[in-house]
């Protein structure tokens, strides 16, 4: 399965050596509370407005031990996890989870926001300084990202709806999840209709994969906007980005 890794914060972290050991059951982190479903924990998280951290785990998996003995019982991370609700899901037990979140390998981590959306995700173990890394840079209210996800629930292409959420994601350094957005984006009746709006889509798109470090990808969306609408300010601004990429 392919890494997720959106967030600013595991950019660089694909070569994570990963340690099987023979330990018990994996047993409950001392500081940490975990809910053992997504549903009754997106119901404690939309309460205070918090951020979900799931991770999907199973009883067979080495590295969820390892990460059991080495970064959830530390008590910095039992400290961290207050700022987010975190979910534990058995991947073997709810396989319709692991589904929906199309996840085929533990340990995944998914930050998701409190409608269960997925932010971020991560294929791997994490080390505690990655972790501790990952939970302080997390945001501790994501209410405006709620707001938006909340109207999409009703109306998927609702485009004031996922500007405003690509633009929020952004924000909190979502940058895959942000052009995910921005996709959906470009496929409304007002990005279709309106090429001023459909190429600051695309400039937005542009600006995610420089944030992620992919500049091909940025020089290929940059180019497409100064191509297909050349007459927009989007595409004054795409020239004098160009002039700078390495």
């Amino acid at each position: 399965m392919q890494c997720n890794n959106s967030w600013k914060v595991v950019r660089g972290m694909l070569a994570l050596a990963l340690v099987a050991v023979a330990t018990p059951l994996l047993a409950a982190s001392t500081d940490i509370r975990w809910e053992g479903r997504v549903d009754r924990a997106s119901k404690d998280a939309l309460a205070a407005n918090r951020p979900m951290f799931i991770e999907f785990w199973a009883v067979w998996c080495g590295p969820c031990k390892e990460m059991e003995a080495t970064v959830y019982s530390d008590p910095r991370v039992g400290a961290a996890m207050a700022k987010v609700t975190p979910v534990r899901v058995d991947i073997d037990k709810q396989p319709d989870v692991a589904r929906k979140y199309n996840v085929e390998a533990a340990p995944t981590i998914i930050v998701a926001d409190s409608l269960g959306s997925e932010m971020f995700r991560h294929s791997g173990a994490l080390t505690l300084d990655h972790m501790l890394q990952l939970l302080g840079e997390l945001p501790h209210d994501v209410s405006s990202i709620n707001g938006f996800a909340a109207t999409l629930a009703s109306k998927k292409d609702n485009y004031v709806a996922l500007s405003g959420l690509a633009r929020e994601l952004r924000t909190h350094g979502f940058y895959l999840a942000g052009n995910k957005t921005l996709d959906r984006a470009l496929k409304t009746r007002e990005a279709r209709q309106d090429a001023n709006i459909r190429a600051d889509l695309l400039l937005d798109v542009a600006r995610n994969y420089i944030s992620l470090r992919s500049t091909e990808d940025a020089r290929k969306t940059l180019l497409r906007i100064v191509s297909d609408h050349p007459k927009t300010a989007a595409a004054a601004e795409a020239q004098r980005i160009l002039a700078g990429l390495r």
